[in-house]
């Protein structure tokens, strides 16, 4: 079988890691696998070549001209070779697969893939809102829909507008175990730390914690923080300004380098998922691949994908959330029954071969 998949970047992210591991598992079962990207680059490039995945971007920059460009493109080079199935990720590539839909191949089978839940639009600007609103007003386009969550699904199927192609199909996300894994090297004696991985977005909310950590640190003098923000200088700074500003600079540690990420995970006794709207978090299942306990906001569906492993808030306060974080740092029984049980049960159920032959049996 031969797919492409869709996605404007490849540049560091959930979704984009998403597409890389299916990318990199279905050519693993024996596929032809091309992923197809607005622009060149990205933080993922170099590891889908590497898995002999087949990778090209269809305009060199962006400019005034490039949509019309990647949509002329991105026909050409389906007509001229036309894959089995198309996956569009995200809503950018929904909505341009959606509006060039009747210029595709017929024999080609277009997949929608969410990796969204109730998402804030107010907290966006109007691109945004736009890109959703269309992605709404044309469910019925793709051939399938594959939502990583239930959440996400249930979302999908009570919204207003037209009625979804058919079932919307459930794939949750693919964990690389591999790479995700407790190590065996012995840890810094450094103190507890806790820590937060995401870009600087308003879904993500980083400045809740912020807040929660200097509430933890009111009573826990030997409470570390470690942030994750990839390539973000900007978002360092302004992070740092904040964390200043609440009086916790000197225990904080902003970081800009993803290169390491099992090993950043490695290093916490707890991750924080303070997201306002997640459909099912990678950072959380990553985390427990390497048996680290996560507390959560209540989105998307982490409730059922940390378990007994951690806690989920579902009053979104900092005084909540603090409470629910010092629980499980004080809980010496649960850490080591994260770190002993849960990798086993995010490979299980989340293990990138699984997954991919999951999605393999969706496209087929």
């Amino acid at each position: 079988m031969k797919v492409v998949f869709l996605i404007r970047a490849l540049d560091l992210g959930g979704s984009q890691r998403q597409v890389a591991a299916l990318a990199t598992g279905l050519a693993r079962r024996g596929h032809a696998v091309e992923v197809l990207t607005y622009y060149p680059g990205g933080a993922f490039e170099a590891d889908l070549r590497n898995a002999g995945v087949a990778t090209r971007a269809l305009v060199a920059r962006r400019s005034l001209l490039a949509p019309i460009l990647l949509a002329l493109r991105l026909v050409a080079h389906l007509r001229k070779a036309p894959p089995d199935a198309l996956v569009a990720v995200l809503p950018s590539s929904t909505v341009l697969t959606a509006a060039v839909r009747p210029l595709l191949p017929k024999t080609m089978r277009l997949v929608w893939s969410i990796r969204a839940a109730d998402m804030p639009l107010e907290r966006y600007g109007w691109r945004a809102r736009l890109v959703y609103r269309l992605q709404r007003r044309w469910l019925d386009r793709p051939d399938r829909i594959v939502a990583n969550s239930e959440r996400a699904a249930r979302v999908l199927r009570d919204q207003p507008g037209p009625a979804p192609c058919r079932e919307i199909a459930l794939c949750a996300n693919a964990i690389d175990t591999e790479r995700f894994r407790p190590s065996d090297e012995p840890r810094s004696d450094d103190g507890p730390c806790v820590g937060f991985v995401g870009r600087m977005d308003p879904v993500k909310d980083p400045d809740l914690f912020l807040k929660i950590f200097a509430r933890l640190a009111e009573t826990r003098p030997d409470l570390r923080a470690a942030m994750l923000v990839p390539g973000d200088a900007a978002g360092r700074e302004a992070l740092q300004a904040r964390a200043d500003a609440l009086g916790v600079s000197d225990r904080v540690e902003i970081r800009l380098s993803a290169e390491d990420m099992a090993g950043f995970y490695r290093a916490l006794d707890l991750l924080l998922v303070t997201s306002v709207s997640e459909s099912l978090p990678n950072v959380a299942l990553e985390a427990l691949a390497c048996g680290v306990p996560v507390v959560s906001t209540d989105v998307g569906d982490v409730a059922t994908a940390i378990g007994p492993f951690g806690r989920v808030v579902t009053v979104r306060t900092p005084e909540d959330l603090a409470g629910a974080a010092a629980d499980v740092l004080a809980d010496d029984a649960l850490r080591v029954r994260t770190r002993a049980e849960a990798p086993a049960a995010i490979e299980a159920r989340y293990g990138t071969d699984a997954i991919a032959a999951r999605f393999e049996d969706l496209l087929g």
